[in-house]
């Protein structure tokens, strides 16, 4: 389960991140790596937290 101080920390890596990367960018460098794995963790806790689906 993701904390949400795992998230706010996440959300700050993306955030200073976004105008970093691009289409262009390796998704090997760390960088990117960096930016996918923080994107990642914002993506699961707003799917947990901010879905418009009602359970």
């Amino acid at each position: 389960m993701i904390t949400h101080e795992e998230y706010i920390k996440a959300n700050l890596v993306v955030e200073s991140l976004i105008d970093k990367v691009n289409d262009s960018t390796p998704h090997y460098s760390e960088i990117m790596k960096k930016f996918l794995a923080a994107s990642d963790i914002v993506e699961a806790y707003e799917e947990i937290y901010f879905s418009l689906n009602s359970r």
